[in-house]
């Protein structure tokens, strides 16, 4: 209310002063006798004129202060739908991330109860799981640090496109990769003062400023730029005239050019054309840190990937070794071993509960009946096997796989085919997955 009242008040005095200007301006003109002429200008009082332009400046701030508010206002609704709670379970020095204990819950919904967290340095994880299933929720958190994540491990998530600036998009590479350095350079002066010179954090962030090798710096941010779709003349075009997908695009490139020890992506793909797909999937096939990206390309996923995270039905987080194809192959040998165990233990509890019915109020039957009893009391401490119900087995926790081949990889298997025939190709495959996907 006081702001507003302030806006009105200065505003106010902001008219009055134009309309004194306006009076002598008239006054001057009405003294000559005539129209005022480029020669011969009025004289205006350069006090009031200061003062006019002081109070549109305070407007102005106004304004920007408002705006400052209602994105910070955003931002904290943002993180008011979701909660998350989590024990740090590694060592406070150890690249190697996990946390016990976790659970996350939007908007009043469980959708991880009470399970492990583990990111192994030099893994890619898949992560997977049904429509709906909080994937994206989960980047977000991690992100955020609202689990307990340490410091010195950084984490990029690629989930906003670069600011539209006067830089080029080369230039902002490089400009985020020199902050980067800054940052490690600061933190390697924190390790060497708390830990000491042999430490293993230590020798790892030097390896990392060694990596970047400003003699060649220039010229690999231009290769991976070329590699994500940018052509000679678009490196020189400031972001502010790129559209949103041509910034996100720049905003990849920093993450991939400043490879941090965490990466989250999340469907990296959709704002990439199908050459772009083809170098993005080579690249992080040998990325070396800790990478966990969410796609809904089979194809990509088993390029890519080293390790799959699932998010069960059960709201836990199950870890498979191997890429997707090999996740659906240990994923369906473990549902048709759990099939079977489970039919022979409810085999087992209904001749247990048969015999112990049978044995009635019989005297020489009642110690069996005790003895059985205890067999099924121990059954059900233990742990009886879960039953795989059927929307388990049909719930779409796995990228969509169409019933013809349409994968980046056969680009690579055929480079006999032109461009423009590949693209055309790609085209009308596209225009058949999209039928096939609408008559659903």
């Amino acid at each position: 209310m006081a702001r507003k009242k302030a806006k009105e008040s200065k505003g106010k005095t902001a008219k009055k002063a134009e309309k004194a200007v306006e009076k002598d301006v008239e006054k001057d003109v009405d003294e000559e006798g005539g129209e005022a002429d480029d020669t011969d200008a009025p004289v205006i009082d350069p006090d009031l004129v200061q003062s006019i332009a002081k109070v549109k400046d305070i407007d102005e701030i106004l304004k920007k202060q408002e705006t400052k508010v209602e994105i910070s206002a955003s931002k904290d609704l943002e993180h008011e739908y979701r909660s998350a709670t989590g024990v740090l379970y590694s060592q406070d020095s150890a690249l190697d991330v996990k946390i016990g204990g976790f659970t996350l819950t939007a908007f009043g919904r469980e959708l991880i109860k009470d399970t492990m967290i583990e990111f192994t340095i030099g893994r890619r994880y898949g992560l997977i799981g049904a429509n709906g299933s909080g994937k994206s929720t989960f980047l977000r958190t991690l992100a955020a640090r609202e689990v307990p994540i340490p410091d010195f491990i950084d984490i990029f998530h690629l989930s906003h496109e670069a600011a539209p600036t006067t830089k080029t998009a080369k230039e902002t590479v490089l400009e985020a990769t020199k902050k980067e350095m800054a940052r490690l350079e600061a933190l390697a002066d924190v390790i060497m003062e708390t830990q000491g010179p042999d430490s293993e954090l230590l020798q790892d962030v030097y390896e990392r400023l060694d990596a970047f090798d400003e003699s060649t710096m220039d010229a690999r941010a231009s290769t991976l730029l070329f590699g994500l779709g940018f052509s000679a003349a678009d490196m020189k075009k400031a972001t502010k005239d790129m559209s949103g997908g041509w910034r996100m695009r720049v905003s990849l490139a920093e993450a991939l050019f400043i490879k941090p020890t965490l990466l989250l992506l999340d469907e990296p793909t959709n704002h990439l054309d199908l050459e772009a797909c083809v170098w993005l999937e080579t690249y992080l096939s040998t990325y070396p840190r800790c990478l966990v990206v969410v796609s809904h390309s089979e194809d990509f996923l088993n390029a890519v990937t080293t390790h799959t995270i699932d998010i069960t039905p059960m709201l836990t987080l199950k870890n498979y070794t191997g890429n997707y194809h090999q996740y659906r192959i240990t994923k369906e040998e473990n549902e048709v071993n759990q099939m079977r165990a489970y039919k022979k233990e409810q085999d087992d509890i209904k001749h247990l509960k048969a015999f112990i019915a049978s044995c009635g109020t019989f005297s020489n039957l009642v110690r069996q009946a005790k003895s059985k009893q205890k067999i099924l009391d121990k059954m059900e401490a233990a742990g009886l096997t879960p039953k795989l119900y059927l929307a388990h087995l049909t719930t779409s926790s796995s990228p969509l796989v169409l019933p013809f081949p349409l994968r980046f990889s056969s680009f690579r298997k055929w480079p006999s085919l032109g461009m423009a025939k590949w693209k055309m190709h790609y085209i009308t495959t596209s225009i058949w997955a999209s039928t096939w996907i609408a008559a659903l």
